[in-house]
């Protein structure tokens, strides 16, 4: 999945049989990579829940149907509609 973004541009890759997600983040401003590291908790035929490690409020929520990504703490109802995803 390729999220850019105003601030950030990620890619996240992510296996359905590893519960380890790959995400790297680059910083636009400044070109600073980070990678957080993201849990795969919750798998379902129409989606992925991630939750990011150490704080178990932050998750992410990837909805395979609709094809959105809804993040922040506790999963709010606003979607991040500019991600593209890829089958590998």
């Amino acid at each position: 999945m390729y999220c850019p973004g105003r601030t950030y541009r990620s890619v996240w890759t992510i296996d359905p049989n590893l519960s380890e997600v790959n995400v790297k983040q680059v910083k636009l401003s400044d070109g600073y990579v980070s990678e957080p590291e993201f849990i795969l908790v919750e798998l379902t035929p129409s989606r992925f829940v991630l939750e990011l490690e150490g704080d178990p409020d932050i998750l992410i929520l990837i909805d395979r149907d609709t094809k959105k990504v809804y993040n922040g703490r506790k999963v709010k109802d606003k979607a991040d509609a500019s991600c593209r995803f890829k089958t590998l």
